[in-house]
């Protein structure tokens, strides 16, 4: 157990790909990136600089259900609809389908403890 933690908190486009530990992002999401069927859930979002990415979600249950009611309102923008993502995990996505280059970038974490939905923690440190 410790008494405190320090994140640095950063825009996106600071992040390095991999694990970034110690860093925080914060996100507004903008809109489901395909029809959710199954996991992982792609979001796409936004960070106050304005940098577009894909927030890849793999939880379930209350999680799930209070990100989809985020989600849901896209113009919105206060502590209550805004996600929080420490020790992210930033991926570099590129590839060619015949004429079509695709070249984007996700984040995503890997402890259900290092996502803040809307101010809410829905798993124990």
């Amino acid at each position: 157990y410790c008494n405190s933690l320090h994140y640095d908190l950063v825009d996106f486009n600071k992040l390095n790909d991999g694990l970034n530990g110690g860093n925080v992002v914060v996100i507004k999401l903008i809109s489901l990136a395909q029809p959710a069927q199954q996991l992982p859930f792609n979001f796409i979002c936004c960070d106050n600089s304005g940098q577009l990415f894909i927030l890849s979600f793999y939880l379930r249950g209350h999680a799930l259900n209070h990100i989809l009611k985020i989600v849901n309102q896209p113009t919105v923008i206060n502590p209550s609809t805004l996600i929080c993502v420490a020790n992210p995990v930033k991926r570099h996505i590129k590839f060619s389908h015949g004429s079509k280059n695709i070249d984007f970038h996700t984040i995503t974490f890997q402890k259900p403890q290092d996502i803040c939905i809307g101010g809410k923690f829905f798993f124990n440190r």
